[in-house]
């Protein structure tokens, strides 16, 4: 039989990798930009390089890759079917060589976007799978379950609707996560990921009935500090769902709560209080 030090450790597991990987997409979100910068700085000088080359030594050459440039710049598809072979090879290396700077940007927000809300729900996946074997209302049946069955309960439960998850939460265990004020915004991060994963960034009509968006049908957008405010908001609700599993579970209480749930104090009946890390 597993103790409540067994348990108690695996919590901390948990809580160690969340950070680690909330640690990494901050890094991520904070110097890719710089890093891109002086790559793609570098990419251009030696384009600029070659432009001049390619003008000076094959002006007919550099002169169908500069129609095919502009035929580019009013958004359509140039086509190259029937080109000469050396045009069709510079035009390839332009592309190849010069990646756009902003384009890649857009890349690393929306996966660093894709890798918060995925990390987030690994973690409630752990955290449930360890209150579901705990709890006294539900340890029965869950020892009754296949692994299989478990991963695939606790898959669905997390991964189709964080709305619906939250529903179950509160009805299993008591935790109301929807009573935080900034709750919708933690569940738009959860759902606008689904529609980069599934959507390309276009928001569809599942995305629209969860959200209540009204905008345009064009591609959703993530930037800089969408990130940093969606790190934020992850932060605190996994802190939120931490505390209140380690002290209805383990009767360990964090001294300095994050969330406004209802607290009931442990340590009336010899509960531990956890002192908060200066981490």
């Amino acid at each position: 039989m597993q103790t409540r030090n067994y348990f108690l450790k695996k919590y901390v597991d948990i809580h160690i990798e969340l950070s680690s990987s909330f640690d990494a997409i901050t890094y991520i979100n904070t110097n890719f930009p710089i890093f891109a910068k002086t790559h793609f700085d570098s990419k251009k000088n030696e384009l600029d390089k070659f432009w001049k080359e390619l003008r000076e030594s094959d002006f007919e050459t550099w002169k169908i890759v500069n129609d095919l440039y502009k035929e580019l710049s009013t958004g359509k598809q140039p086509n190259v079917e029937n080109l000469p072979k050396r045009a069709v090879e510079a035009w390839l290396h332009l592309l190849d060589d010069g990646a756009n700077y902003q384009h890649s940007i857009l890349f690393i927000h929306e996966m660093n976007l894709i890798s918060l809300v995925t990390k987030f729900n690994e973690f409630l996946k752990d955290m449930l799978k360890i209150a579901f074997s705990l709890d006294p209302q539900t340890k029965e049946s869950w020892n009754k379950m296949s692994n299989d069955e478990r991963e695939t309960m606790v898959y669905h439960l997390v991964e189709d609707d964080i709305k619906k998850a939250a529903i179950t939460i509160r009805k299993t265990f008591g935790l109301d996560l929807k009573k935080e004020s900034d709750w919708r915004d933690f569940a738009e991060y959860t759902y606008r990921r689904h529609v980069f994963i599934h959507n390309r960034g276009f928001p569809s009509e599942k995305y629209r009935k969860r959200t209540g968006y009204r905008g345009s049908n064009e591609k959703l957008t993530v930037d800089k500090d969408y990130i940093i405010k969606g790190i934020s908001i992850f932060k605190k609700y996994s802190e939120i769902i931490e505390e209140f599993f380690i002290e209805k579970h383990l009767d360990m209480v964090n001294i300095t709560k994050k969330s406004n749930v209802v607290k009931i104090d442990l340590t009336k009946n010899g509960g531990k209080i956890i002192p908060a890390s200066d981490n």
